[in-house]
């Protein structure tokens, strides 16, 4: 028993002796020379590093990944989504495009290294199990999203970072046309919206301990070295194709002279949020809202002094999610990573954008965190975040759409149709008489489908797709009506899709 006693207290001893090892910042983060010589102690001279001396990440991407992928030679078996014939395109250019790929990357031969510095963090809860880095080539952004399973990856690579991978054994894909350093992965949710279109092969997350491994830490993090790159709405919203708009996608930007609307993306129309409770209503008007536990980002809208417009980002989960939009009197810049998610091959022709564009808010600004918006009123001053309250949103003004219906400058059904031949996706008002439409005049969640002509008990020559109305006082047939939203082409006719409508008088 004493020999125990004195072993016991011996180790207690030995441990109480121990002193643990001093940690230096060499110890954790390297220099250049550092770095070059592990490289050297791994591939010896065989390994190409894409810095700037040798084209940065674009080079990168360019030279390991293919339209289609090359990680399954049967590519029905790739999640099946926007990819190739037979799904939602219109024309044989977005026949070839594939938006989910996946190319593997060699396991053996020289090593293969990129470097770049992060721009993104998830202290504010928006950028789950991501990154971001950036490279300067030429003075200009070239930008990488990393896909990596870990929920705290932003407390291990943090803002500002300078990180070098070494990428053998991992993939490059596209995720809904988002190039990603990933690793292949098989989707079977069969709970999803569209499942059917969703299962299949394509890019998923690194496994963290796998990206650790592949990781240098390159000298101290330090913000001030990221580039923010000044862009108006126009430059993104505008003639660029599905494949050009790759290149945009994860840029750090900084968009001047915004505000917010308190609206948000309705399937591709306009429609104001409301003042709901967001732990209930989707359509709040604060930045991220419940999706139901789904999990997509929530989009509000925030446009710019020339009336062009995109949306601001917010997962559900984020820590400013409840928080309430500004009021469009604050005025200011907004800052964060520029997203284009184009899961789905459909076009629009919007903002001045061609046939070829992608739909307008397939566009989104990512925000870090609320110290990324700088907004001001000439008579509030700075705006300052204020969380949704029953009390707290009694004092915030929300506009209705139905304040934009313009009767006096309203169009008739003739002349909304050469709208849709010359300007299609602009904003107007059409008034015209309801007809039968065929569906019984049905209201379902506020809205109604109908159809208008210019004389009463004409031709139905314009189509209200489920627009909005009075729940009170739905259309009926007869009806003087003006609707108002965003004129396009539907199988030759024109129409308004998820617009705003009243009736005037019935005939």
């Amino acid at each position: 028993m004493k020999k125990n006693i004195f072993i016991l207290s011996v180790a207690i001893l030995a441990l109480v002796g121990c002193k643990p090892k001093d940690i230096k910042p060499e110890d954790v983060f390297k220099s250049e020379s550092d770095v070059i010589a592990m490289i050297e102690e791994q591939d010896g001279k065989d390994y190409i590093i894409y810095d700037a001396a040798h084209g940065g990440l674009n080079q990168f991407v360019k030279d390991y990944s293919s339209e289609k992928g090359n990680y399954m030679s049967d590519k029905s078996l790739y999640r099946k989504r926007a990819n190739g014939s037979g799904h939602i395109s219109p024309n044989e250019y977005l026949d070839t495009v594939y938006v989910f790929a996946i190319d593997t990357l060699p396991k053996e031969g020289k090593g293969i290294y990129i470097r770049g510095r992060v721009s993104t963090d998830d202290f504010g809860g928006n950028f789950y199990k991501a990154l971001v880095i950036q490279q300067i080539v030429d003075g200009k952004q070239q930008n990488l999203r990393l896909s990596v399973d870990a929920g705290s990856v932003s407390g291990l690579y943090n803002l500002g970072q300078e990180i070098l991978i070494r990428v053998n054994g991992l993939a490059l894909g596209r995720y809904a046309n988002q190039p990603q350093l990933c690793v292949p992965s098989y989707n079977n949710n069969t709970y999803a919206s569209h499942a059917d279109e969703k299962v299949g092969w394509a890019p998923g997350r690194i496994p963290i301990g796998r990206f650790n491994k592949a990781t240098t830490l390159v000298g101290q993090p330090d913000p001030s070295k990221l580039m923010y790159q000044k862009v108006n709405i126009a430059d993104f919203i505008s003639n660029l194709n599905v494949v050009e708009a790759r290149e945009m996608d994860g840029m750090l930007v900084e968009i001047d002279n915004i505000h917010f609307t308190m609206e948000r993306s309705d399937y591709g129309s306009l429609a104001y949020c409301t003042k709901g409770n967001p732990e209930e209503d989707g359509n709040s008007c604060v930045f991220g809202p419940t999706t139901g536990n789904v999990g997509y980002p929530q989009s509000r809208v925030i446009a710019d002094a020339n009336g062009k417009y995109t949306l601001v980002s917010t997962s559900e989960y984020a820590k400013y999610a409840h928080m309430i939009l500004p009021e469009a009197e604050y005025v200011g810049s907004v800052r964060g990573i520029l997203s284009f998610y184009h899961d789905n091959n459909m076009v629009k022709e919007y903002n001045g954008a061609d046939s070829n564009a992608p739909m307008w808010d397939d566009w989104s600004v990512s925000l870090r965190n609320l110290a990324d918006l700088t907004l001001k009123s000439p008579d509030k001053g700075l705006w300052e975040p204020i969380e949704w309250t029953e009390e707290n949103i009694q004092n915030i003004v929300v506009p209705s759409a139905f304040d934009k219906i313009d009767r006096e400058n309203a169009i008739s059904c003739a002349q909304a149709k050469e709208v849709m031949e010359t300007e299609e996706g602009k904003g107007v008002t059409v008034v015209g008489y309801a007809v039968s439409s065929g569906n019984n005049w049905e209201l379902s969640k506020g809205q109604q489908r109908i159809s208008l002509a210019d004389e009463p008990g004409g031709t139905g020559a314009f189509d209200a797709y489920w627009c909005y109305v009075d729940e009170n006082n739905p259309i009926q047939q007869g009806d003087k009506v003006y609707v108002y939203g965003d004129v396009i082409a539907y199988n030759g006719k024109p129409e308004i899709k998820n617009g705003y409508m009243v009736k005037e008088t019935a005939e």
